[in-house]
């Protein structure tokens, strides 16, 4: 059964969290809950979520490089997409993805039940999907599967080496 069928709403909804969080300068769970630790979820929501702890924990040393830039060069670690792409006239009104770093393109689900989205790569880059691999030119729209396994994240092609990072969460 897919896990998404077998939990109730809220509990998608904090994995859902989950993976667009660890895409945030700060990472952390809140919430009103007695345990609020990932663990204490449970069912079927746990191993997703904690892939995605893991995948945070690899993208560690991407994450400190983006908060010194913040530090040393006012550069915001999450940013929107005209941040870096002023000259993209169709970046400039994408309101629902953002640039995490100059190299992740992260195009968070925001609605309960959705499988897929369309996802805008800017112009003047190529793009891989980091779940695949699949490279696509910049400059148009997409659109990307979203299973509740991870959501889209693209990196710039000239930083694929990034995408290891995103693979083999599950088997760990």
């Amino acid at each position: 059964m897919h896990w998404r069928s077998s939990l109730d709403r809220h509990t998608i909804g904090l994995g859902m969290g989950y993976q667009y969080g660890i895409f945030t300068p700060v990472f952390r769970t809140h919430g009103h809950r007695k345990n609020n630790e990932a663990w204490t979820i449970g069912g079927d929501a746990y191993r997703h979520i904690r892939a995605a702890i893991f995948l945070r924990e690899r993208l560690r040393p991407y994450v400190m490089q983006q908060m010194k830039f913040a530090s040393e060069r006012g550069l915001p670690p999450m940013r929107p997409l005209f941040f870096d792409f002023a000259d993209d006239l169709q970046a400039i009104t994408v309101e629902d993805q953002f640039l995490f770093g100059p190299d992740l393109l992260i195009a968070p689900i925001t609605r309960y039940q959705a499988r897929s989205r369309t996802v805008y790569l800017p112009a003047g880059v190529h793009w891989c999907d980091a779940w695949t691999g699949k490279e696509q030119a910049g400059g148009q729209h997409i659109v990307a599967d979203a299973p509740l396994e991870h959501i889209p994240v693209y990196v710039r092609r000239e930083r694929a080496d990034l995408i290891d990072l995103f693979q083999g969460l599950y088997e760990l």
